[in-house]
C-alpha cells in the first residue's frame, strides 16, 4: 500500500522497506521516524532488535521536538542469528 502513495513511494527502498537515515528519519521527511521491520536498516528483521530502535527514537524524538541540535545515531545490533525452537529438546540457530 505504501507504493500507492506518491509521497511515500519516494521513501521506499527496492525491497519495500522505508529508507531511513542513522536516526531512523525517513528520506525526504525528517519529521517522520520509522522503526522495526519496516525500517530499511542493514540488520536482520527480528523482534528482539525493536527495543533498541525504540530507545534511539524515543531520545531522538525528544531532541527533535525541542529543537536540540544533536540526535543520537543508531549503531546496528549485534544479533546475527535467530533461534527456531523445534520441539522440547531441539532448536536451530
Amino acid at each position: 500500500f505504501l507504493r500507492q502513495s506518491e509521497e511515500l513511494n519516494k521513501c521506499l527502498n527496492e525491497d519495500g522497506t522505508l529508507a531511513v537515515n542513522e536516526y531512523f528519519q525517513l528520506r525526504h521527511f525528517p519529521h517522520i521516524f520509522a522503526i522495526g521491520d519496516i525500517a530499511g536498516t542493514k540488520e536482520q528483521k527480528i523482534a528482539k532488535i525493536c527495543p533498541a530502535h525504540v530507545k534511539y527514537v524515543k531520545r531522538n524524538l525528544s531532541y527533535f521536538a525541542y529543537g536540540m541540535e544533536k540526535l543520537k545515531a543508531y549503531k546496528s545490533s549485534k544479533y546475527e542469528s535467530q533461534c527456531i525452537v523445534m520441539g522440547s529438546r531441539n532448536a536451530i540457530l
